[in-house]
């Protein structure tokens, strides 16, 4: 079965996205959270109901980084935006025409960089050799109130890789075997020994047969989400500072979840007057665009095309104000 996977069948065919088909495993292995070089053009369900029709044509191509970026870094270039975060600027729901960061570039000719993928990977760019030589002007990070409650992005690697894999990157210790393939291999190889330890085949089957669920998020007292959330303010504020010593600016984008309640009017709250934000919460200049189209696609937890040229105006408008 795993040989007909590996050598036989398309990297995406057990899978409803191109996300699960090119999602690095082992982070040891490469230098961004998806395999690099590829490119991928399937119809595509959303995540909140992976086995419904397949609604959308998708093209999703990777640089030689591995980040979600149609054009390779050009290292030459000052970016006006490093876009990092979550899934939500690395959009699997959507052409790569209307992610945020080709939006950016093609309707405001600013150039930018997609370096969007998950928590905690993200936060790769603080070590990242080619953002330090050459730092962004804006660093825009996306965020929904959930983040603050569980604490997430409150803490920043500080340290020196031992590599520049992904993993080394973000301050946790590179198995000896991985480092020994990062060193003595190339991506083709890689990229093989990774997907034989993924198994998406048997994880399809396995799903198929509902023996693999999500797991729950795990319950949290008032007085934990409460310090997480005081957590993630400060770390927001500390983050601020420390971009600005290395000669950028960060901005703060708060996707207008309405869950869990009052928490995004809060942290927006504390936040707006402390660090450059964007968001749609009570109070907001941008409160009338919520009352257009839909915010998220259907069957997707991931903003629209509309949503997207949505945040890229704002962005620009408040960039431009700065």
């Amino acid at each position: 079965w795993q040989i007909i996977e590996l050598f036989v069948l398309p990297p995406n065919y057990f899978t409803f996205r191109p996300w699960e088909a090119t999602r690095v495993q082992n982070y040891g292995l490469f230098r961004g959270p998806f395999y690099p070089n590829q490119r991928i053009e399937m119809w595509s369900a959303g995540d909140l109901d992976p086995r419904g029709p397949r609604k959308r044509f998708i093209r999703f191509r990777t640089d030689d980084y591995g980040y979600r970026n149609p054009q390779p870094y050009d290292a030459d270039t000052r970016y006006r935006f490093l876009l990092v975060g979550d899934s939500q600027f690395a959009a699997p729901n959507l052409h790569e025409r209307d992610t945020l960061g080709v939006v950016l570039e093609r309707e405001y000719g600013t150039p930018a960089y997609n370096y969007a993928s998950g928590w905690p990977l993200c936060q790769s760019f603080m070590n990242d050799k080619r953002i330090t030589d050459n730092p962004p002007r804006f660093v825009v990070l996306d965020f929904r109130p959930e983040e603050a409650v569980y604490g997430r992005y409150a803490t920043w690697p500080r340290c020196t890789p031992v590599n520049d894999s992904l993993q080394a990157m973000l301050c946790d210790p590179v198995p000896f075997w991985h480092r020994i393939l990062y060193q003595t291999t190339n991506d083709d190889v890689r990229i093989l020994y990774d997907r034989a330890t993924r198994q998406l085949g048997y994880n399809w089957l396995r799903a198929r047969m509902n023996l693999a669920l999500r797991k729950p998020m795990p319950g949290l007292t008032l007085l934990q989400a409460e310090r997480n959330i005081l957590d993630f303010i400060a770390a927001m504020v500390g983050l601020q500072g420390e971009l600005r010593a290395r000669g950028m600016t960060l901005v703060l984008l708060l996707v207008p979840v309405p869950y869990p309640e009052g928490v995004g009017d809060y942290v927006a709250g504390r936040l707006s007057p402390q660090v450059p934000m964007v968001h749609w919460q009570s109070g907001s200049p941008y409160r009338s665009d919520l009352a257009s189209d839909p915010w998220f696609d259907e069957n997707d937890s991931h903003m629209s095309k509309a949503s997207i040229l949505k945040c890229a105006y704002r962005i620009i408008e408040l960039t431009n104000s700065l």
